[in-house]
């Protein structure tokens, strides 16, 4: 993972984006590999996302992860509003055979 709270620091504006599929390699082989279940929990990358959100009273639009959804490999982006809670969840399809 790129970054933690401890390297977030509390300013009047947050300035910072993400690059697509930030929180591993970019490859088609690494995909799988670090796929995270957003919705089941199993997510260090978005845990991070609504720790740092709910610190710093901010809205974090958290660029694209890859995620496991069941057989399904999805690039996702989510939204985590002011404090910490998931506000919205953009996919789309990863067109790598899991």
């Amino acid at each position: 993972m790129c970054c933690s709270l401890k390297s977030w620091k509390a300013t009047e504006s947050l300035d910072h984006l993400e690059q697509e599929i930030w929180n591993n390699p970019y490859s088609n082989d690494s995909f799988p590999v670090y796929a995270e279940d957003i919705d089941g929990g199993s997510s260090p990358s978005t845990a991070m996302l609504s720790e740092v959100a709910k610190a710093l009273k901010v809205t974090i639009v958290g660029s694209s992860i890859p995620e496991r959804c069941g057989d399904r490999l999805y690039n996702a982006c989510c939204v985590f509003g002011s404090i910490g809670v998931l506000k919205a969840k953009h996919r789309k399809t990863l067109d790598v055979l899991v």
